[in-house]
């Protein structure tokens, strides 16, 4: 069984076997990873289903929508355990912390919004920005103490957890059009740095915490021109846990994923 839209998020479970999709069908689906079957299908948004994310034990799947509402699932039964009315706009991004007790959201209203997953409770709306601009993505930092927060004005946000309070801010990549994703890089050298894709189909490096941009992959303006580049914009970008080792994958004309790796020392 295939979705009958286009497919907007994709998420492993912690365990590797189980695949979540998100799609503009109004539904989300868990499929078996090894076999590539339909093992459940979650119905109930009234929208696009633009975004998941598997809590860290693997038996519940938070899904985001253009009706803007959350949504938590029972992953073995399909069962929505839980709606909530998140957000005034489009919930563009989630992501559980480590122990899986607080979901973080992000919408097109440019607020982040905590909830509590035993109850649903919102903990906290942070607005960073006065009439910020929609915001992208969100992501907890590796030791959990921040957000990265990604929005549709170029700029990329380290915020604090507890306070709500803006720490640094990244920028030099183009995003103002496309929901692109970035990520914190652990493995490419001795300091973290931050990554995220650009519309003019580069890949910018930060150092997290001088903000410095350390490296740039240049894109190309098309798919003739020579070089390993993408030739539009960049969406997604992943690292890879224990190597050093980056994917990313880019918008329609290009339509790869490629897999970069760093030079090893010489």
């Amino acid at each position: 069984m295939e979705h009958e839209g286009g497919i907007n998020d994709v998420a492993w479970n912690p365990q590797g076997n189980y695949l979540a999709t998100a799609s503009d069908d109004l539904t989300a689906r868990i499929w078996d990873a090894e076999t590539g079957k339909c093992l459940v299908t979650l119905a109930g948004h009234t929208n696009y289903v633009f975004c998941c994310s598997f809590n860290p034990v693997g038996h519940i799947l938070a899904t985001g929508s253009f009706d803007e509402t959350i949504r938590f699932w029972d992953v073995r039964s399909g069962r929505c355990l839980r709606e909530l009315p998140a957000h005034s706009d489009p919930v563009s991004s989630m992501d559980f912390t480590f122990d899986g007790t607080v979901l973080a959201s992000c919408s097109f209203d440019g607020l982040v919004r905590l909830w509590e997953t035993h109850n649903g409770h919102c903990l906290k709306t942070l607005a960073i920005d006065s009439g910020a601009s929609p915001l992208s993505h969100v992501c907890f930092s590796p030791n959990g103490q921040y957000m990265l927060q990604a929005s549709l004005a170029s700029k990329l946000q380290l915020v604090n957890f507890e306070s709500g309070k803006v720490a640094k801010t990244y920028s030099g990549h183009k995003n103002s059009k496309y929901c692109s994703m970035a990520t914190f890089v652990t493995t490419l050298g001795p300091r973290p740095c931050i990554a995220a894709g650009s519309e003019d189909g580069s890949i910018h490096f930060w150092d997290v915490n001088s903000r410095k941009l350390v490296q740039q992959l240049p894109g190309r303006s098309s798919s003739e021109e020579p070089g390993d580049g993408h030739c539009a914009a960049v969406l997604c970008i992943a690292a890879h846990p224990s190597r050093p080792v980056v994917a990313s994958a880019g918008h329609d004309p290009d339509c790869t994923v490629k897999i970069w790796a760093a030079e090893a020392s010489k």
